[in-house]
C-alpha cells in the first residue's frame, strides 16, 4: 500500500511540473506607434497605422535619408531593429516577431505633403439658385481672380455658388447663400499648410463698344478689355449708344 502512495504522489508532482513548465507563448506582434523625428525646428510626423501600412507625411524639401523612426510595438523583436537609420525614399518593410515564433510585415510609405490649392470650377447651378434656368459659370481671367457674367435680372446678393477645388479646404466653403454684390474672397488650403486667396466678382454689363478714329467701331469685353469684335464702319465714328439689342453711331 505504502508503495502505491508513493507512486500516485510522484505522478502528481510529475504532472503539476508538467503544468507549470508548459508556458503559452504570445503571438501579438504590432506596431502601435511610428513617429519620424524632423531637424529642428520641424516637429516630429507621426504614422497613420492601417492595417499593415503605416503612412507618414512630411513637409516638402525635407530630406528622407537617414532617419532613425521612434517605433512602439509589441513583440518579441522587429527588422530592422530600433535605433537603426533608415532611407524612407522608397517604401520600407518592418518585421516584427511574436514570441511564438510568427511574423507580420508593416510596410511605412514616408511621401511630401502636397502644395496643390487651387480652385477648378466656379459655378452657379439652377439646383442651388432657382432663378438661374442653366448653369452660370464663372472665368479665370487671371491665376487668382475670377469673373461671372450673371444675367442683370438676378438678385446677386443672395446667390449659391458650387465649387470643385483641391486642396483640404476652402474658406469660405461653397453651397451656401453669399453676397455677390462686391468682391468675394476664397482662400484654399493645401496640405503643406500653405494657401492661395482668390477673388471672385460678377458682371451684367459684359460689353463696351467704343467709336474710333480708324473708322472702326470695337466691342470689348467690360472686365477684360479684350475685343469681341470689330466693325469698319468706313469713317471717323464717335461714341455708340447701346439701346434694346441695337448700337446705333
Amino acid at each position: 500500500m505504502r508503495n502505491i502512495n508513493y507512486t500516485i504522489l510522484f505522478l502528481s508532482i510529475f504532472l503539476i511540473a508538467c503544468k507549470k513548465n508548459n508556458i503559452t507563448l504570445s503571438s501579438e506582434k504590432e506596431i502601435y506607434s511610428f513617429v519620424l523625428p524632423m531637424p529642428s525646428p520641424l516637429p516630429y510626423f507621426d504614422g497613420v497605422i492601417n492595417n499593415d501600412t503605416i503612412t507618414v507625411k512630411v513637409p516638402v524639401g525635407v530630406s528622407l535619408v537617414n532617419i532613425t523612426p521612434l517605433i512602439q510595438y509589441a513583440g518579441s523583436s522587429i527588422t530592422p531593429s530600433l535605433g537603426t537609420p533608415v532611407n524612407f525614399t522608397q517604401p520600407v518593410s518592418y518585421t516584427v516577431t511574436a514570441e511564438d515564433g510568427s511574423t507580420r510585415r508593416h510596410v511605412v510609405i514616408v511621401s511630401y505633403k502636397s502644395t496643390t490649392k487651387e480652385i477648378l470650377d466656379f459655378r452657379f447651378k439652377p439646383s442651388a439658385n432657382p432663378i438661374l434656368s442653366s448653369d452660370v459659370v464663372g472665368q479665370f481671367i487671371n491665376d487668382s481672380s475670377i469673373v461671372v457674367r450673371m444675367p442683370a435680372s438676378v438678385n446677386v446678393h443672395t446667390l449659391v455658388p458650387s465649387i470643385n477645388h483641391n486642396g483640404v479646404s476652402i474658406d469660405p466653403q461653397g453651397s451656401q447663400i453669399t453676397d455677390f454684390s462686391d468682391k468675394v474672397y476664397y482662400t484654399v488650403t493645401a496640405e503643406d499648410g500653405s494657401s492661395k486667396k482668390y477673388n471672385v466678382f460678377q458682371s451684367s454689363n459684359n460689353t463696351v463698344y467704343i467709336g474710333s478714329a480708324n473708322g472702326f467701331l470695337y466691342a470689348l469685353d467690360a472686365l477684360t478689355g479684350q475685343e469681341k469684335w470689330s466693325f469698319n464702319g468706313g469713317q471717323q465714328i464717335g461714341s455708340p449708344i447701346y439701346y434694346q439689342d441695337k448700337i446705333y453711331v
